[in-house]
This record gives structure tokens, C-alpha cells and sequence, in this order.
């Protein structure tokens, strides 16, 4: 891709900087740095972004960052980049792009003779070429993917099912599972067959005023990708979804673990190839407000809107409604929120969307509570479970009774709390599910409990029930608050013991056993283990996790090296919400 901006032009795949027909002296970090700037020049691209994707999880210092950022201003001029305190670096040039061209390719390198900078330029004229031959050559080779498929549920009916069969990837049909079968337990299903199994494509038709509605999720080793196709055929969305799943970004996304930073920015480049593609930037918007980016989040959800209307397609219009009003909500406008969900819930209903009128209702509960409207908070969440339950969503259904439960004691109405914890236990047996989704039950049980010790034999039957199923949320979270009693408490044997159960090596598994460590003076092992856990919290996109780890590694009065570090980490990336959790402890180290 070329850029131009004021008399320059960049070539984002060579690296070559020109100014009018000069070339331009640039290291390879400093226009590394200016293809991600130029690239990402929508959004302020953070410290941790810029550390992965051009120095690529080596061991350098931020100082690199700032050194390449002054050179760069030091080009261009101070204006052509600006700083936001704790959260990164955004380009402000205005910049064309233009079509790839051959540019010259001589660079003007400082210290070099004439002989070696002939040199340098054959080199890299010859390695270009290598480069796109090896490129042609692997996309001649290489084969998307197989995708295994269970058939889509016509009308919430499993026994009336529509196969995919796309022209130009390769399936595979997964039997008996029905949709609705494998979305009851996903976490224990797709473990058993993801060997086999890697990429699971499920969804679900619907059918209003003789259009399609397909409700698809493609789950693979780490996350799900869903979204929503509407078309006048089942022909038609078959298509429409072949299509869009034979972006090979999209299966990078749901394959590989990646930051929170990463994922922001793949899904950004991946909105500017597809401008269109509306369930692409459905995601943007999503990733965008689960970083917490809520102007940019909105900004594009408005643009989703806009895109909605003017391509006729009001599903879409009706999810850029629902995403507003979680922005706003998260924002505190809530009567503002409540008039974009009401305007998202009558475009649902128009079009017998039943899932998305049970997140339109779960989400209306929680406005309901903030104007302590218990009355119509319950209302809204027996909407939800009603809807969900027609849509045949087993997941949505018991979220929304387990909620009405924890809203019910929020609101001191202790009878229906236990009520409708019961009502999602009967369910769960009306389903015949998996035992990891009891551990729902005893978990909420725990809520209730008055204190640690009362907490303690629930938190311990939720581990019995989720032993297959051990990263599962309630089981990661039980653990957290039983290694937080047995600390207390010093009952280091229990901790040892909850310790030995743990056979992930996952950041939440790791926290805990650094936390053991330091209760037990083990410093080397403590700094190992935790600073492990706080690099795959981030390599995950686990913000909260990793500035729990952080304020854990800034709490070891031993480990003085990085201090600075964890301290600025904490203050760049923490949230309202996590600061509050955690007043007690940052006061105890005088970073509030």
C-alpha cells in the first residue's frame, strides 16, 4: 500500500520512504513503526500493540518506542504524532493511498559508500521478488481450511435442518448433534471434538415475511466469530456465508490467542478491506467496547447504523441499535440507552429475532435496576428467559433466570432469588445437560452466603462438578475466592492441595500457584509464576487478570526491577471499576 502525505510517499510492503524522487535514510524499527501508525490511523495504537507487532515479544524497553516516535517527529514534524497519556500513539497527517507501484528502491542509508548501498539495493530488490514469488506460490498451494458443520435448525426445529454445503471449502458433517444440542454444552463438546474437529461452524434459520434469517457461530481453539445473514432464499445465505467465511482472517481470529490490542487491530484492517461486510464490523464495534474504547465504539456503530440503512438491512440496523445502548449504558446515559434499546427491540420483533429480543431484554433489566424498578427488572427477565427458550438457546435462557436470581437478592427479595435459582436447576434437567452447567447452582449459592466459611462448601462443589471442564468461568472464579479463605486463613495445606488439582498452564492456574508462592516466601518461584501469568493474561487480552497480576507483583517489596513497570502498566490500563475493587490495596502502595 503507498501513502502520501504532505511531499512524501510510503510503501507500507517495502519499507521505502521517498520525498519527491529522493529517497529517505529510515531504520527498519522507525518505518515498522510508521506502517502501523499510517495503517491504524483510526485508533490510538498502545505502547503493547506497537511492542508486538513490530519488535515481536522480544525483550526491549518502552524506551525503543520513544526513541522511534522522536525520530519520526523529527521527519515529519511534532504534529504528525500525537500522545495520549496512558494510552498510546495516533497518527494526525492527512494521508491518500494509492494503489501498489514499483518505487525505487536505492535507500539513502547514513555511513554507507556508494559501492554497499548498490548492494543493499540489489539485496533488496532481490529479496522483494523472492518474496512474491514465495507469496504466489503459497496461495496457489495453500487450501482454506476444513470447516466441520452441524446443520442449521430450520424455525427453531432440529428435525427440520438445513445442511451447508458451500462450493469452495471443504466440510465436514458432524452427526447426531443438533444446533441446539452442541450449544447446551459447548465447552465440554467442543473439547471432546475439537482433535477431529478444529473449526465447528453451528447456526440457526428463522423465516419472516418470506425472508432468511441465519444466526451462524464458528467456534475454534480460541474464540467464537458470530454474526447474521439475511437473504430472500436459503440458497442465498448459503452464499452470502461462503463468502464471508473465506476471509482467512476470520479464521486467524477464532484460532490463534491474541491480545485485546491484536485482536482490535486485525479486525480494523480486516473493516478496511471489507467496508461492507457488516457482521465484520459488527465485531470491531464489540472488540472496541470490550477495551473500553467507547468513543471510537460508538463512532462506528453509528457508521454500522448508517451502512445498515442504506443497504436495506435492518437486522443489522437493529444490532447497531443494541451496541449503542450498551455504549451509552456503559457511559452512564441511560435514558439516552433506554431509547436506543427500545428502538433495537421493535426491529427484532419485526423480524422474530428471538435471540437478540432475549439480549434486548437482559440488557433493559439492568436500566430497570438502576432506577431500582424491581417490578419491571423481573418483567423484562422472564421476556428474556421466554424468548430465549422459543429461540431454543439454552444459554441465554438460564443467563437470564440466573441473573433474575442475583438481581432478586440484589433487591432484597430473597424469595425469588431462591426461587428462580430452582427454576434454572429444573430446566437444566429438562434439558438433560452436562454436569459443568449445575455448577451454576452451588456457585450462586455461594453469592449468597453471608461468609467465607459458610461460601466454602459451595465454591467446592462447583470444582466436583466442572472436574471435566476445569477453565470453565465458575470453576477459574471459585478457585480465586478458596485460595483467597485458605490464604487468609493460613490453611496452606488446603491451598497446596488446590494448588495440586491444576493441570493448565494458563495465566488464572498460575496466578494462583504464584500467589501460594508468596505466601510462602518463595520469591524466585513467586517472580517465575506470576511474571509468566501476567505475559499470557496480556498475550490473551485478559485486561482485568493482568493488572490483578501486576498489582500482586507490585505488592513483593523483594522485586524491585520492574516496578516502574507494573506501577505504569496498572496506571495506563486500569478501569473505574477494577480501581474501586482494588481501592484498599492501591492506597496500601500510594498509587491512588
Amino acid at each position: 500500500m503507498l501513502y502520501y502525505f504532505n511531499d512524501y510517499v510510503f510503501d507500507s510492503q517495502s519499507l521505502v520512504l521517498m520525498q519527491g524522487k529522493t529517497s529517505v535514510a529510515i531504520r527498519h524499527n522507525e518505518a515498522q513503526v510508521l506502517k502501523v501508525l499510517l495503517e491504524h490511523s483510526a485508533m490510538v495504537v498502545s505502547k503493547e500493540l506497537l511492542l508486538e507487532l513490530v519488535w515481536q515479544n522480544k525483550i526491549v524497553s518502552e524506551q525503543a518506542i520513544f526513541q522511534n516516535i522522536s525520530h519520526l517527529r523529527a521527519l515529519f514534524g511534532n504534529d504528525a504524532i500525537k500522545t495520549f497519556a496512558k494510552r498510546g500513539y495516533q497518527w494526525q497527517l492527512a494521508f491518500e493511498i494509492g494503489q501498489q507501484e514499483v518505487i525505487p528502491t536505492t535507500v539513502h542509508v547514513a555511513k554507507k559508500t556508494p559501492r554497499t548501498s548498490l548492494w543493499v539495493a540489489s539485496a533488496f530488490t532481490f529479496l522483494l521478488i523472492v518474496g512474491l514469488f514465495i507469496r504466489l506460490t503459497s496461495n496457489e498451494q495453500s487450501t482454506f481450511p476444513s470447516i466441520s458443520t452441524i446443520p442449521f435448525a430450520l424455525d427453531g426445529n432440529d428435525d427440520t435442518s438445513v445442511a451447508w454445503r458451500p462450493a469452495t471449502i471443504s466440510t465436514q458433517l458432524i452427526e447426531p448433534l443438533s444446533a441446539s444440542q452442541f450449544q447446551g454444552a459447548e465447552a465440554l463438546n467442543y473439547k471432546k471434538l475439537k482433535t477431529e474437529h478444529p473449526l465447528i461452524l453451528v447456526g440457526d434459520i428463522t423465516t419472516s415475511d418470506s425472508q432468511y434469517l441465519l444466526d451462524f457461530t464458528l467456534t475454534g481453539g480460541a474464540s467464537t466469530w458470530n454474526g447474521q445473514l439475511l437473504g430472500r432464499s436459503i440458497e442465498q445465505l448459503n452464499a452470502q456465508l461462503e463468502a464471508h467465511l473465506t476471509k482467512t482472517e476470520i479464521v486467524e481470529l477464532v484460532n490463534s490467542p491474541m491480545s485485546a490490542d491484536i485482536r482490535v487491530a486485525k479486525l480494523l484492517l480486516l473493516h478496511q478491506q471489507h467496508e461492507h461486510d457488516l457482521v465484520v464490523l459488527n465485531q470491531l464495534v464489540s472488540a472496541y467496547i470490550n477495551t473500553k474504547q467507547l468513543d471510537i465504539a460508538m463512532t462506528l456503530a453509528d457508521k454500522l447504523e448508517r451502512f445498515a440503512v442504506a443497504l436495506n438491512e435492518p437486522q443489522q440496523n437493529a444490532n447497531a441499535l443494541l451496541l449503542q445502548s450498551a455504549i451509552l449504558t456503559e457511559k452512564g446515559l441511560y435514558e439516552l440507552s433506554e431509547y436506543k434499546l427500545t428502538r433495537a427491540i421493535d426491529l427484532f420483533k419485526k423480524h422474530n429475532d428471538y435471540k437478540r429480543l432475549a439480549d434486548a431484554y437482559a440488557a433493559q433489566s439492568w436500566l430497570l435496576h438502576k432506577k431500582q424498578d424491581y417490578s419491571a427488572l423481573k418483567d423484562s427477565l422472564l421476556k428474556s428467559a421466554r424468548f430465549a427458550q422459543t429461540s431454543k438457546d439454552i444459554e441465554r435462557e438460564l443467563h437470564a433466570l440466573t441473573y433474575l436470581s442475583v438481581m432478586a437478592h440484589k433487591h432484597h427479595q430473597d424469595e425469588d432469588a431462591y426461587f428462580y435459582l430452582q427454576q434454572a436447576k429444573a430446566q437444566m434437567d429438562t434439558y438433560a445437560l452436562p454436569q459443568y452447567q449445575y455448577a451454576k447452582i452451588p456457585f450462586h449459592y455461594a453469592i449468597y452466603a453471608q461468609t467465607a466459611a459458610q461460601k466454602e462448601p459451595h465454591l467446592l462443589r462447583v470444582l466436583e462438578l466442572t472436574e471435566l471442564t476445569p477453565d470453565h468461568w465458575v470453576a477459574q472464579s471459585s478457585r480465586k475466592q478458596l485460595m483467597d479463605y485458605y490464604l487468609e486463613t493460613t490453611r496452606f495445606d488446603k491451598a497446596e492441595q488446590l494448588v495440586a488439582s491444576l493441570a493448565n498452564d494458563n495465566a488464572e492456574n498460575n496466578l494462583l500457584r504464584a500467589r501460594l508462592a508468596f505466601s510462602k516466601s518463595n520469591v524466585h518461584e513467586f517472580s517465575t509464576l506470576a511474571t509468566k501469568a501476567f505475559e499470557q493474561a496480556r498475550r490473551t487480552g485478559q485486561v482485568s487478570l493482568s493488572l490483578d497480576i501486576a498489582l500482586l507483583l507490585c505488592s513483593a517489596p523483594e522485586l524491585q526491577t520492574n516496578y516502574d513497570f507494573y506501577t505504569n502498566y496498572i496506571s495506563e490500563h486500569a478501569t473505574p471499576n477494577w480501581s474501586e475493587q482494588n481501592k484498599l490495596k492501591l492506597n496500601a502502595l500510594n498509587m491512588i
